[in-house]
């Protein structure tokens, strides 16, 4: 867990990642990233249109990380960023934070399974959910 500069369960979490497939573990790793990196939206109250616009576009009902992640991955394919993050309220700086610490956790958690192959011990079906109640909570809706 040393290896993660994170808060105990998400250190965790990536690390019960090492035997689930590569987009899931990217997926969960940049949901993390969004979580400890700073906020993505330019302000707490985006006007409503432009909230409705937001979630009609990248939204996810029920849950607030996938919308994130989805707003994330439009980010990353925009072609006019600038255009992109004054279009949906998204602040820039955020986001490129997110692009940051995403791209650091996933060093750390290629080098580290790569140096403790086989060791990871984990996989399948209930580490994956183990890993969402890291992230979510217990209960927690997929």
């Amino acid at each position: 867990l040393r290896e993660f500069t994170l808060d105990p369960g998400s250190a965790a979490c990536l690390i019960k990642l090492g035997n689930v497939e590569t987009s899931v573990a990217y997926d969960v790793i940049t949901i993390i990233a969004v979580i400890e990196g700073e906020n993505i939206y330019a302000s707490q109250s985006l006007e409503s249109s432009q909230r409705k616009y937001l979630l009609s576009k990248f939204g996810v009902s029920g849950s607030d990380h996938l919308t994130q992640l989805n707003v994330f991955y439009g980010f990353v394919r925009a072609r006019n960023v600038k255009e992109f993050c004054k279009v949906f309220g998204i602040n820039r700086r955020g986001i490129e934070n997110v692009i940051l610490v995403r791209h650091q956790l996933l060093e750390i958690f290629e080098r580290v399974k790569k140096s403790e192959e086989g060791a990871f011990g984990f996989g399948g079906e209930s580490d994956f959910f183990n890993c969402k109640e890291s992230i979510w909570g217990k209960g927690a809706i997929l």
